[in-house]
Formats: C-alpha cells, structure tokens, sequence
C-alpha cells in the first residue's frame, strides 16, 4: 500500500512520518528530495539563479535555504517560479524510488503539497496530519523564530487545512502530546493493516 501523507506547516507531518519510519513503514520524503536537488544539481541551481536572482546563493555557490525562504513565502510568483523547477523532478524522483521499493508492505509519500501536485493520484489511500490555527502559531514561534506576519505567508503558501481535510481519506488530529500522536498513529496503522 502506497499511502500519502500530508498537512499544513507545523502540524506534526514530520513527527507522524518519523512515527509510521519507527513502525516499519518505508517512508520517502519529498522535503529530503528537495534539498538533495538543490545541494548537488548544478543545472538545477543554475534554473533558480536564473529566475530568482543571484542574492540567494551564497559566495561559494551554495543555496542560502533562508533567504529562498524569505523570497518565496513573501512571493507567489518566485514561489510558483520554483516550483515549476522542482516539483516534476521531485514527483520522478518519489515514483523511481517507490518503485524500486514497491515489495514493501507500507510505503509511505510524506509531501507538504501532496494534494496541490496531484501526487495523491499515486497513493492508495492519503493521510492529512492537522491542527489548530493557534497551535500551529505556537509551534512556528517556538521552532523556527518567525514573525507573526512571516508565519501568516507560510500558512497562506498551502491550500487550506480545511481542504486538505476534504480531501483526505483519513485525518490526524495532532493538538495536543507527543504521546498522544504516537498513540493515534500507531492506532491508525494497525488499523490500516487489518483492513487493507
């Protein structure tokens, strides 16, 4: 079974993919991919420099993740611009290695934007990970340092939980306890198992 997993920024994705990974799920990551594309691919790095400008990069050639950041959340058109440069190879790259890995019993796609790429057509069933508005605020704070209007443009970036929900075959509420996520998830794959 191929499953999708999703949610909107600070929901827990992360936390429940490293969960599903410690259960025995084979999990591919399409943030990993990403940041492999963007270390080692020079016709990669160099279709970004071209459309998004030579201030992102560092002098020894590398990409400063931090300002991309700044640039992209703060743009729909240098975010769209990106995104056309990365997603195809992302989405060839996710099917190669699930394909190489299709023997597995769980294989898990965890991907920011499952649902806006349409790579939830190539899974079987597809997961949403959510969580409050407040809470995701809260997190952001905590772990990234952001401010309220930069968290409010990383929000924005991504189609609506609430549509995200929609869309989903199954949802996670994750707004509470570490514990208490281990626990759904580890319901939810068991439950998995027995019915699929």
């Amino acid at each position: 079974m191929i499953l999708g997993l999703t949610g909107s920024i600070a929901c827990g994705k992360t936390e429940t993919a490293e969960i599903l990974k410690s259960l025995g799920a084979y999990v591919i990551d399409a943030d990993v991919i990403s940041k492999k594309l963007t270390q080692k691919n020079k016709i990669i790095l160099n279709q970004i420099r071209k459309k998004l400008g030579k201030d992102i990069f560092f002098e020894n050639g590398d990409l400063d993740r931090k300002k991309l950041a700044d640039i992209v959340f703060s743009n729909d058109k240098y975010r769209k611009d990106l995104e056309k440069i990365l997603i195809p190879k992302i989405i060839k790259k996710i099917k190669e290695i699930a394909h190489k890995n299709s023997k597995q019993k769980f294989l898990v796609i965890d991907a920011p934007l499952l649902f806006e790429t349409k790579l939830h057509k190539f899974c079987d069933k597809t997961l949403t990970i959510s969580s409050t508005r407040a809470n995701q605020i809260k997190r952001l704070k905590l772990r990234n340092n952001l401010t309220q209007f930069q968290i409010k443009q990383r929000i924005r970036s991504q189609i609506s939980l609430k549509e995200k929900e929609k869309l989903s075959d199954f949802v996670i509420k994750n707004n509470d306890t570490q514990r208490n996520l281990e626990k759904r998830v580890t319901d939810f794959l068991n439950f998995l198992k027995t019915t699929y």
